[in-house]
């Protein structure tokens, strides 16, 4: 598993490589070798996420559950990004915009706060303001590659 994980850091999602076919055809075999992706929600381990990766070699894309009134949940993480943060959720789905509100002492070098959501995809609640924003009520950070990152909460 150590050369599969190897590939997995240098962004390659593989399922035939020796080690495929000497010790992993079985658990792929019970697929019927038809998998390419999966999706599972954010806050599976990420050990448990690089495992699938490897002994399946298929995508396993990560989708953040965690604002009811965002249809699907709104972010994912990529295919090939597989050095991502534990705690990313991911970019947003391409017709949802986000921002970061923070409070007092808001560093725009690390935007971090109560995520906004507006699109298509947020339904439509009391909770959004005048200008679409519907406020999430979870807390998270802008990563350096655009992914968000989600924090265990008001970190203001």
């Amino acid at each position: 598993m150590a050369q599969k994980h190897g590939l997995l850091s240098q962004g390659v999602c593989t399922g035939d490589t020796l080690v495929d076919r000497a010790v992993l055809s079985g658990i792929q075999g019970a697929l019927a070798g038809k998998a390419r992706v999966l999706v599972v929600p954010t806050g599976a381990r990420l050990e448990t996420v690089e495992f699938v990766r490897a002994a399946l070699g298929c995508q396993v894309l990560q989708v953040f559950e965690g604002v009811p009134e965002v249809f699907g949940g709104g972010f994912s993480t990529l295919v090939g990004d597989y050095k991502d943060q534990p705690e990313a959720v991911g970019v947003p789905f391409p017709t949802l915009e986000y921002k970061i509100k923070g409070g007092e002492g808001f560093d725009a070098d690390d935007p971090r706060g109560e995520i906004l959501i507006r699109g298509p995809l947020v339904a439509q609640t009391p909770d959004i303001d005048a200008a679409g924003w519907l406020r999430s009520g979870v807390f998270g950070r802008l990563l350096p590659n655009g992914a968000l990152a989600l924090l265990p909460g008001p970190v203001l």
